[in-house]
C-alpha cells in the first residue's frame, strides 16, 4: 500500500518535471520566434530608409541635371548673341533659302534641246556673321535672289542676224545663273559669287560679285587694307604688279582689258594665299587675275605656257597626234579670233579659238574666269583653217563652224555646235 502511494507520488513528481520541461520549451520557442520578427522588422526598416535616401539622391541629381542643362542653353544663347556668327552650329557661309519654298520655275527649249530649272540655276550664300555690315550684304544678296526668281525664263529679245531687226519668240528665254565659292585666308573671309546672264539661244555673259569680311571685326575689308600682309609694299606696288599680270595675258592671247588701270579696289577675293582681282573682259565679261607681288613680265619667247601642255592632253588617240600638236603650238603663234557658241548648255564656259598658224583649239574653262589659268582642257580640232564664223540659221545664231579651202579636221568627236566646211 505504502509501496503503492510512493510510486503514485513519483508519477506525480515526474509529469510535473515534464510539465515544467515543456513550458520551457514552448517559451524559448516563443522567445526565438520574437527575436526573428525584431530582426525582419530592423531589416526592412534599413531597407526602406536606403530606399529613401537612393530616391532622394536620384532625385537631387536630376534636378541638378535639369538646372545644368538649363544654365548650358541659357549661356549658349547669350554666347551666341553676343558671338561672331548668327548661328553658332553652321559655317561662316552656306546656301541661303531665299528660293527654296518658292514654286520652281522649269523652262525648257525644244528646239534647242535646253532645260533648265531656278532651283538649280540660282545659287546663292548667307553670310553667317553677326555684324551690320554682314546683314547688309546679306539684304542685297537677298535682293539678287529674288530679281532672278522673278526674271527667270522671260522671253528673249533675239536680233536677225540679217535684217538686225529684234523679236521674242516661245522657244527662246532669258536667266540667270547664279554660284558661289568662299576662302578663308590670315583671318580673311572672302566669297565670291559668280553671274552667267544667260539667253537661249545666245552665249551668257559672266560677272563677279565679291565680298571680304575681316573675322575679327566682322567688317567689310577692301584690297589696301590687306596688301601689305600679302607681300605688297604699297597700293603703288599692286597696281604696277597687277599691270604687269595683265600685260602677261595679254601676251598669251586671252581677253582681258588692254588698257585696266584702275580698279574698284572692293572687288577682289584671296585665294590660296594671293589676291586675285575681277578685271573687265574683251568679249567674254569679266576675268579675274591673280595678282603674284613677285610678278615678272613676260616675253613671246619665254611664253610656252599652259597651251603646249593642255596640247599634249588634248588628242590622245595616237602619240602621233599629240607629237605633231606639241610641234605645231609654238610660243609664236598667235590668237586671231575667238568665239562662245551659242543656244547650247555650259556654252558660256566653253569657247573657240582660231591661231594665226590655222589651227583650231575647243577652250572649256572652270566657271571661275577666263584665263589661263581657267582651263581645264584645250583640245585641238583643226588645222589649215583659215576663218571661223558664227552659222547663222535662219534668225538664230545656232553654233560655230570652222572654215578654210582645205580644212583638216584632227578630232572626229566634237560638240554638235561645232561644224567644218570647205570653200
Amino acid at each position: 500500500m505504502e509501496n503503492n502511494n510512493i510510486k503514485k507520488e513519483e508519477n506525480s513528481v515526474e509529469r510535473n518535471v515534464n510539465e515544467v520541461n515543456g513550458g520551457t520549451k514552448k517559451s524559448n520557442n516563443n522567445v526565438g520566434k520574437s527575436v526573428l520578427i525584431v530582426i525582419v522588422l530592423v531589416l526592412v526598416l534599413i531597407v526602406g530608409i536606403l530606399a529613401g535616401v537612393f530616391i532622394a539622391g536620384n532625385r537631387k541629381d536630376d534636378t541638378d541635371n535639369v538646372q545644368n542643362k538649363t544654365t548650358e542653353v541659357t549661356e549658349k544663347k547669350e554666347e551666341n548673341k553676343a558671338g561672331k556668327k548668327v548661328d553658332a552650329n553652321k559655317e561662316w557661309v552656306y546656301d541661303a533659302d531665299y528660293i527654296s519654298k518658292k514654286k520652281d520655275i522649269v523652262k525648257t527649249s525644244d528646239t534647242y534641246h535646253i532645260t533648265v530649272k531656278a532651283s538649280e540655276e540660282i545659287k546663292l550664300p548667307y553670310i553667317n556673321i553677326n555684324s551690320n555690315d554682314a546683314n547688309k550684304v546679306n539684304e542685297e544678296i537677298k535682293a539678287l535672289a529674288e530679281k532672278a526668281y522673278t526674271d527667270f525664263g522671260k522671253p528673249a529679245t533675239i536680233t536677225d542676224a540679217k535684217t538686225n531687226k529684234q523679236y521674242t519668240s516661245d522657244d527662246s528665254f532669258e536667266f540667270t545663273r547664279y554660284s558661289y565659292k568662299n576662302y578663308v585666308n590670315n583671318n580673311v573671309l572672302s566669297i565670291v559669287i559668280q553671274k552667267v546672264s544667260a539667253m537661249v539661244p545666245g552665249d551668257g555673259t559672266t560677272s563677279y560679285i565679291t565680298y571680304n569680311f575681316d573675322l575679327e571685326t566682322l567688317k567689310l575689308v577692301e584690297a589696301k587694307d590687306v596688301l601689305q600682309q600679302y607681300g605688297f609694299k604699297s597700293q603703288s606696288d599692286f597696281n604696277d604688279k597687277l599691270k604687269i599680270e595683265i600685260k602677261n595675258l595679254e601676251v598669251r592671247g586671252e581677253a582681258v582689258s588692254v588698257d585696266f588701270s584702275k580698279w574698284d579696289e572692293k572687288r577682289f577675293f584671296i585665294k590660296d594665299g594671293r589676291i586675285n582681282v575681277v578685271v573687265p573682259g574683251l568679249a567674254m565679261g569679266e576675268s579675274i587675275v591673280e595678282v603674284n607681288p613677285n610678278a615678272v613680265a613676260n616675253t613671246n619667247e619665254k611664253e610656252n605656257t599652259a597651251k603646249e601642255t593642255n596640247t599634249q592632253k588634248q588628242d590622245n588617240t595616237s602619240k602621233e597626234t599629240n607629237t605633231q600638236n606639241k610641234e605645231n603650238t609654238t610660243s609664236q603663234a598667235k590668237i586671231t579670233k575667238q568665239l562662245s557658241p551659242s543656244g547650247w548648255a555650259g556654252s558660256s564656259m566653253q569657247e573657240i579659238r582660231l591661231y594665226d598658224n590655222g589651227e583650231v583649239y575647243h577652250v572649256t574653262y572652270n566657271g571661275e574666269g577666263k584665263t589661263e589659268n581657267n582651263v581645264i582642257s584645250s583640245e585641238l580640232i583643226a588645222k589649215n583653217a583659215e576663218s571661223i564664223e558664227e552659222k547663222i540659221n535662219g534668225q538664230v545664231v545656232e553654233g560655230i563652224v570652222v572654215k578654210g579651202k582645205n580644212v583638216n579636221k584632227v578630232k572626229e568627236n566634237v560638240p554638235a555646235w561645232i561644224t567644218f566646211e570647205n570653200n
